[in-house]
């Protein structure tokens, strides 16, 4: 019971925006992305398309992950390198600042 409730959460936040899109507030205009932290995300997105895991999750937790879309690539990553666990952890942060 517990996957599958993992797994109807995972695909209701799988099909949000990531908080990194072109939609997404820019550097400078949200105070909480500096442009260092955006280029670390844009770097950890472009990993995480080209299925480099293990890079996406290395930039992600080099700091404190601190806005929703953070903890939602983590868990992203987390799924779809099978630690579902971790996952579930992430995508619950997620939720819990969105």
């Amino acid at each position: 019971m517990k996957r599958f409730m993992m797994a109807l959460i995972f695909a209701a936040l799988w099909s949000l925006p990531s908080a990194y899109s072109r939609s997404a507030p820019q550097a400078g205009t949200d105070p909480q992305v500096s442009p260092t932290m955006q280029m670390a995300l844009e770097l950890a997105e472009e990993n995480y398309h080209a299925t480099n895991y293990e890079a996406a999750l290395r930039v992600m937790e080099k700091g404190e992950p601190k806005l929703p879309g953070q903890w939602l690539l983590i868990g992203k990553v987390h799924f779809q390198m099978g630690n579902y666990a971790k996952a579930i952890e992430a995508l619950e942060a997620a939720v819990k600042q969105a």
